[in-house]
C-alpha cells in the first residue's frame, strides 16, 4: 500500500453548484435519501461543511472496468487485460451532491475506449488529466503507455482527491511500476519543486484559472507544458467553462490535443456552450467515433487554431 500525503486548499464543487451550505443544499440531499424526505440529516450540525465531513448517509460501491490491450501491445498476445477497480459512491448518495467526483460518470468509459483505440496519441507524452474523479481515464492511460509517459492526474475537490489517491494506490501501482508522487503543495503547486521524473504518475490538486495554471506549470510541471490533456464529465455549471479553457490554453503545448468527453445530464450547461467557448478561446475541434448520440455522450478532440 502506498501512502500519499498532500496539503491542498480545502474546496468542494458544491461551493459552485449550490453556494455555501444552506437549507437549499439540505433540501437536495434529503430528497434523495432512501427514507422520508422530511427527515433531518444533520443540517443543524453542519455550518460551512462539504463532502465527507458532512453528516450524510451514503453507500460505497466498487466500479470495475476491463479493457483489451491494443493489438500492437505484446500483452494482448498473452490475453492480458487492463483491469481497474475503483472505490466510489453510488450516484444518488447524498455525498455526491457535495463532491460530484466521488461517483462514476458515464463519459469516462467513452474517453477510455478512445484511448484504447488510439494508444499512439498518448504514448511517450506528457499527459494532464483535469477533474480525474475516481481515476479511470488516467489509470487507463498509465496502462496503455506502459509507464512510458508523465501523467499528472488532478482534481480540485479535496474529498475527491483523497479517494483518487486511494484508487491509484489500490490498483497495483507500486514505486517499482511508477514513481507516484503527491508533493507537499497547494492547488497552484506552491511550496513544491517536486518535478516528476521521465516516467511517472502523480496525483495533486489543480483549481482552474489562468493564474493557478501558470503557477502549476512553474512549480509542479517544471515549466514544461503538456502534449495531451484529458477530461471527462467535468462541466456541471456555466461558471466553470471559462476557467477550464483558461487552464487548457495555459497548460497545453502549441501542437497538443485536448481530449474531452461529455455526457448530457441535468445541469445548466450544454455541449454547445463548451464548443462555443472553445472557439472563443482559440480552439478548433473534431468529433470522435466514440460519440454516442443515442445516449447523449460526446467525445471531441480540440487543438489550438493556427
Amino acid at each position: 500500500m502506498i501512502t500519499i500525503k498532500s496539503e491542498e486548499t480545502q474546496w468542494n464543487d458544491a461551493q459552485i453548484r449550490f453556494g455555501p451550505y444552506n437549507s437549499t443544499m439540505t433540501k437536495h440531499s434529503s430528497e434523495h435519501e432512501s427514507g422520508s424526505a422530511n427527515e433531518n440529516h444533520g443540517s443543524d450540525k453542519v455550518e460551512e461543511s462539504y463532502g465527507a465531513s458532512a453528516d450524510f448517509k451514503y453507500d460505497k460501491e466498487t466500479f470495475t472496468f476491463v479493457f483489451d490491450y491494443p493489438k500492437d501491445d505484446d500483452r494482448s498476445l498473452k490475453d492480458e487485460k487492463i483491469s481497474i477497480n475503483l472505490q466510489g459512491f453510488q450516484s444518488k448518495s447524498n455525498i455526491t451532491y457535495c463532491s460530484t467526483g466521488l461517483t462514476m460518470w458515464p463519459a469516462a468509459k467513452n474517453l477510455s475506449d478512445h484511448l484504447v483505440k488510439n494508444p499512439d496519441s498518448i504514448r511517450g507524452k506528457r499527459i494532464l488529466e483535469l477533474g480525474s474523479g475516481l481515476g479511470l481515464c488516467g489509470l487507463v492511460a498509465h496502462h496503455l503507455t506502459n509507464s512510458n509517459a508523465i501523467i499528472h492526474m488532478t482534481d480540485g475537490d479535496t474529498d475527491t482527491l483523497g479517494l483518487l489517491q486511494e484508487n491509484i494506490a489500490s490498483n497495483q501501482l507500486s514505486r517499482t511500476d511508477s514513481a507516484i508522487c503527491s508533493g507537499e503543495n497547494d492547488s497552484t503547486g506552491n511550496e513544491s519543486n517536486n518535478v516528476l521524473p521521465d516516467s511517472a504518475l502523480s496525483c495533486c490538486q489543480l483549481l482552474w484559472s489562468r493564474e493557478n495554471s501558470a503557477l502549476f506549470l512553474e512549480k509542479r510541471a517544471g515549466g514544461q507544458k503538456f502534449d495531451v490533456i484529458l477530461a471527462s464529465d467535468i462541466i456541471y455549471a456555466m461558471s466553470v467553462v471559462g476557467p477550464m479553457w483558461e487552464t487548457i490554453d495555459t497548460l497545453l503545448t502549441r501542437d497538443g490535443i485536448f481530449l474531452f468527453a461529455f455526457a448530457r445530464r441535468q445541469v445548466a450547461v450544454t455541449m454547445v456552450d463548451v464548443l462555443e467557448a472553445g472557439k472563443l478561446a482559440g480552439f478548433v475541434y473534431e468529433e470522435c467515433e466514440e460519440t454516442d448520440l443515442s445516449s447523449d455522450l460526446f467525445v471531441y478532440i480540440f487543438r489550438k487554431a493556427n
